[in-house]
């Protein structure tokens, strides 16, 4: 048995179809337009946050490299002081 299924030219049931592709389609866009905002709130937050660790890392080598240059400052006053103690040592052998 063959079933022939014939087109209802009917426009009322063009229009129906018409007007839910439509409204699949006006769902769609506020589905990408919601998708888009949420998108564009997360990547800010993840800005910040990238943000606020490249701040911390940079705070970190600085406060590193103060103190390496305090250990230089605090290495030639110690040095400076050693060659002084032996100086007044060496005086203290020739008297």
């Amino acid at each position: 048995m063959i079933v022939v299924l014939e087109r209802d030219d009917d426009n009322e049931s063009d229009d129906f179809v018409d007007q839910k592709i439509q409204r699949i389609q006006l769902c769609d866009d506020n589905l990408d337009e919601w998708c888009l905002e949420k998108l564009n709130l997360e990547f800010e937050c993840l800005r910040e946050i990238t943000r606020v660790i490249i701040q911390k890392a940079i705070e970190e080598i600085i406060n590193f490299y103060l103190q390496l240059k305090s250990a230089d400052e605090i290495f030639e006053l110690l040095s400076q002081e050693i060659s002084r103690l032996q100086e007044l040592y060496a005086c203290q052998l020739r008297k």
